[in-house]
């Protein structure tokens, strides 16, 4: 369906639902950038990126996506801070 619509697009012209279809496909190529990018920065431990990448969420109408996300993230940093108090409260 995408290269008939590309298709058409070049023989017609775009018309608006040859638009929409491009833009729900922009939407989706640039979600899925944004959940590479955030799951990088995680990775990365690179806090800045994280909360820069968390805040495009919503921009893209994934919220639920980005607080579970950022959620995790944050639980996870709450585990290692833990770990590290508990590591030199036992030495």
């Amino acid at each position: 369906m995408k290269i008939l619509i590309r298709i058409t697009i070049l023989i017609t012209g775009p018309t608006v639902d040859s638009s929409l279809v491009l833009l729900h496909e922009a939407q989706a190529q640039l979600c899925k950038v944004l959940q590479q990018k955030f799951d990088e920065a995680v990775k990365d431990a690179d806090a800045a990126s994280v909360e820069r990448f968390f805040k495009i969420f919503p921009l893209l109408n994934m919220n639920e996506e980005g607080i579970s996300k950022f959620g995790c993230y944050l639980a996870s940093q709450v585990l290692i801070i833990i770990f590290i108090i508990f590591e030199n409260f036992i030495i």
